[in-house]
C-alpha cells in the first residue's frame, strides 16, 4: 500500500510539473519572486510578478517609447499555456531594435526573453517570429502582447482567471493599439485531465465570442496543441475540437499544428519546446500569419 502511494505521488508530481498545475505553479512563482538580485532595489521580492504570476519586470529590460501603429505594424495578442509563455529552452531578443516590441501594462520594451506579461522566466518563440516577420519584410514592426495563463480551457470562459487576464491585456493594449492577430496555443492540460471534445469546443467558442464583444475583430489563429509528455495519442478529443472549431463566421482560422510539427527531439522535456522546436514554431507561425 505504501509503495502504491509513493508511486502515485511520484506520477502525480510529474504530471503537475509538465502541466504547470498547483503546487508547481506556486513553486515557479516563488522562484521568480525570490531570484532577484538584492543589490537592485527595482527587483525586490514580490515586485517581479503580479497577482496572476506574470512577469512585470526583469533584469536588463529596456523600456522604449511605444511606437505608433501603422498599416505595416503587426500587433499579436498571445494566449495559451506554457509553450506560449516563457518556458522555452532558449532565450531570444529583437534583432531589429525597436521593430520587435514587448507591450505590457501600458508600456513598451525591446522584445527579449522572458517576455513581460506572461508566466515563466526562460525562453519563448514569439520574439523569434517577430524577427522573422521583419527579416522577410512582411511587417515593418511587430508588437507582442502576452495575455494568456497556463490553465485549462474552462478558465478562459467568462468568470475564469485566464479570461480575466485576457480581458485586461486587451483593454490595456487597446488604449494604444488595434490587435491584428490573435494566437491561441493551449490544450495540453485539457488532454491530461480528459476534457471532452464537447466541453472544450463550448469553452473555446465562449472565449472567442467574448473577445468579439470587446470589439477585437482580428483573426483567431487556433493551434492544434495537446502533446505534453507520454502517454499521448494524436487522435484525441482536444485535437478534434481544435480542428473542428475553425469557423469563418467567428474568424477562427487554423494556426500551427504543433502536435505534428514539434517532435520529441524538439522538446527538451517531452513537453516544452527546445531551440529547434522554437525555431520550427516561429517559422510556421510566420507562414500562417501572412497567408
Amino acid at each position: 500500500m505504501v509503495g502504491f502511494l509513493l508511486l502515485a505521488s511520484f506520477l502525480l508530481g510529474g504530471v503537475a510539473y509538465r502541466h504547470e498545475w498547483f503546487p508547481i505553479t506556486l513553486v515557479n512563482q516563488l522562484h521568480i519572486l525570490f531570484s532577484a538580485s538584492p543589490a537592485d532595489p527595482s527587483l525586490r521580492p514580490f515586485e517581479r510578478a503580479d497577482a496572476f504570476g506574470r512577469l512585470r519586470t526583469y533584469p536588463s529590460k529596456v523600456e522604449i517609447a511605444c511606437p505608433i501603429q501603422t498599416p505595416r505594424t503587426a500587433v499579436l495578442l498571445i494566449l495559451g499555456q506554457s509553450n506560449s509563455a516563457n518556458y522555452g529552452g532558449q532565450r531570444f531578443e529583437s534583432e531589429y531594435g525597436d521593430k520587435v516590441v514587448n507591450f505590457f501594462n501600458g508600456r513598451c520594451y525591446l522584445a527579449s526573453s522572458p517576455l513581460l506579461g506572461t508566466s515563466g522566466f526562460s525562453g519563448e518563440s514569439f520574439t523569434v517570429a517577430g524577427n522573422k516577420l521583419i527579416r522577410n519584410r512582411q511587417y515593418e514592426r511587430v508588437i507582442l502582447v502576452p495575455g494568456g495563463a497556463g490553465a485549462p480551457i474552462a478558465s478562459y470562459r467568462q468568470g475564469g482567471e485566464a479570461h480575466t487576464i485576457m480581458q485586461e491585456a486587451i483593454a490595456s493594449a487597446g488604449i494604444r493599439y488595434a490587435i491584428t492577430h490573435i494566437i491561441f496555443h493551449q490544450g495540453e492540460s485539457d488532454y491530461a485531465i480528459q476534457t471532452s471534445e464537447r466541453e472544450y469546443t463550448h469553452s473555446l467558442l465562449s472565449l472567442v465570442e467574448s473577445i468579439r464583444t470587446m470589439k477585437v475583430e482580428a483573426l483567431f489563429y487556433l493551434s492544434v496543441a495537446t502533446k505534453c509528455g507520454l502517454p499521448w495519442e494524436p487522435k484525441n478529443p482536444i485535437a478534434l475540437a481544435q480542428t473542428k472549431s475553425v469557423n469563418a463566421r467567428l474568424g477562427i482560422v487554423p494556426g500551427v499544428n504543433t502536435d505534428a510539427l514539434i517532435l520529441d527531439v524538439d522538446r527538451y522535456d517531452g513537453c516544452h519546446f527546445g531551440y529547434s522546436g522554437q525555431q520550427k514554431f516561429a517559422e510556421a507561425l510566420r507562414e500562417v500569419l501572412i497567408q
